[in-house]
């Protein structure tokens, strides 16, 4: 199948935290692009989410990061989100 993306992904391992519903959470950056990110939680410290919910996303790129966001995609332990 032929995934047709907005703009090109970038593999970029970095820890960061989500913050959703005033709770935070670690997580790992799997890959980012201009409009969203691939993130990664542990199997055990995985929240519950719901595709839609409005969270921001802070991340160690060059510097510290904070993008806020929507959840779009829930495959556990991977989250998609869309860059707002």
């Amino acid at each position: 199948m032929n995934k047709h993306r907005h703009a090109e992904r970038l593999s970029w391992v970095s820890s960061g935290v989500m913050e959703v519903n005033n709770s935070c959470y670690g997580c790992f950056l799997d890959n980012i692009s201009n409009t969203g990110a691939l993130i990664r939680f542990s199997e055990t410290d995985a929240p519950t989410l719901k595709p839609g919910a409005v969270c921001k996303l802070k991340v160690i790129l060059l510097n510290v990061i904070e993008y806020p966001c929507k959840i779009v995609r829930i495959n556990y332990p991977k989250v998609g989100i869309l860059f707002l």
